[in-house]
């Protein structure tokens, strides 16, 4: 007599991305291969297994067939384990490790977790560096290449791995070339001394019945943010993450390493700018966390500026409230055009300053470490105060030529 055909079970709900296998296990077709998953008296495990390892079956890798073997998760986990420890000992920064556990999310993200290190050839870095060009522009990729390869040239040094990575002929950063013409394609990242003072106080528009309606400028928090930003060429990680203590109003000037490279950084204050300072501390909200207490600038909420989010996968994401209320600001104006940022504030404030001539004194201002070949830089021992404040008056007379000053 014959064996009775098994029914094969229908789905738990329609949305069960798992289709039944006579084989008695779940499957799901990728690429053109069939994969298998659990059993079909447990749909739940089977889909559990099946999120676990979807992003590497998408890869076109399947993490159960390397057991053992070096993946591209552990990599970056123990090159990130690595770097945060040296973040611990003050050798990196923190916006250092911020940046590069966002290139090892965008890495693992493309390639796959589980997929083996020794495994990775020539195709799968062009296709990793296709994929990265979607979405990033030439400055970025070329930045963001040269830490992807940094990553597997620390687990080579630190024996992770047996041999060195081929990355192959197409994983390169782009041409000086394909750099210049985004940068032209994006235009100046500058803004006109007309264009400042509108952001600043705001502007008057004429309605067609002949009455006047003013559109507000910054708030005090953005002024103050603002004017850092042309008065000591700041940018957005400056300003959040300005310590009270480094502000010295009385005499009017700030001490304040820069975040991203721990270089001094000395600067001489405007008198507005000093007022606008005053208003913000006024005006400022009780910080949410304890590590913010200190801090100049803090949200209405409470919260740091510029900060990571923990999203609830366990990955972080940059938040930047200067940048984006800074945009909305710039919309409501009529000013916002591409490429033009808070950020262009501090290109705006280099482009005006090297008008004086005073490199050393512009380098130093906006905390920029000398190269390792400059000797000057290795045999000066300071820049008056003198020449710093010339330099940030001229930026001063820029801004507000034409209008009266205190």
């Amino acid at each position: 007599m014959p064996k009775a055909k098994t029914q094969k079970p229908r789905k738990p709900r329609p949305d069960f991305p798992l289709t039944p296998h006579p084989r008695g296990k779940w499957c799901k077709k990728i690429a053109g291969r069939i994969y298998y998953f659990g059993t079909w008296d447990d749909p739940e495990g089977a889909l559990r297994e099946y999120l676990e390892i979807r992003d590497e079956l998408q890869a076109g890798s399947d993490p159960r067939q390397h057991v053992g073997k070096l993946t591209l998760s552990e990599l970056c986990n123990r090159y990130l384990y690595n770097l945060e420890a040296r973040m611990d000992a003050g050798e990196v920064g923190r916006w250092t490790f911020r940046d590069r556990k966002i290139v090892a999310a965008q890495l693992v993200g493309v390639l796959g977790r589980g997929v083996p290190v020794e495994s990775l050839k020539p195709a799968d870095f062009a296709r990793l560096r296709n994929e990265l060009a979607k979405t990033l522009g030439p400055t970025v990729l070329k930045i963001t290449i040269s830490r992807i390869k940094s990553i597997f040239k620390w687990g080579w040094e630190s024996e992770l791995l047996d041999k060195p990575i081929r990355f192959g002929p197409d994983f390169k950063p782009p041409s000086a070339k394909a750099i210049r013409q985004a940068k032209q394609a994006v235009g100046k990242k500058l803004f006109e001394a007309d264009e400042v003072r509108t952001i600043l106080d705001g502007k008057d528009i004429a309605s067609e019945d002949g009455t006047t309606q003013h559109i507000s400028g910054a708030n005090a928090q953005l002024r103050a943010m603002v004017l850092l930003g042309l008065n000591c060429g700041f940018g957005n990680t400056d300003v959040s993450d300005l310590p009270l203590s480094a502000v010295d109003l009385e005499t009017g000037w700030i001490n304040f390493p820069r975040p991203k490279t721990a270089v001094e950084r000395r600067c001489p204050l405007w008198p507005e700018t000093r007022d606008a300072l005053r208003e913000a501390i006024r005006t400022r909200t009780e910080p949410k966390h304890a590590d913010d207490a200190g801090l100049l600038f803090v949200t209405m909420f409470g919260e740091r500026w510029v900060r990571m989010r923990l999203k609830q996968d366990g990955s972080e994401t940059p938040i930047d409230n200067v940048g984006r209320q800074f945009g909305k600001l710039l919309n409501t104006l009529g000013i916002k055009r591409r490429g033009v940022n808070f950020y262009a504030l501090r290109h705006t404030f280099r482009t005006v300053a090297d008008e004086t001539q005073d490199q050393p004194a512009v380098d130093f201002l906006m905390g920029h470490a000398p190269q390792s070949d400059d000797m000057a830089a290795v045999y000066r021992e300071s820049i008056s105060d003198g020449r710093l404040k010339a330099v940030t008056e001229h930026v001063r007379k820029w801004l507000f030529s034409g209008k009266s000053k205190q």
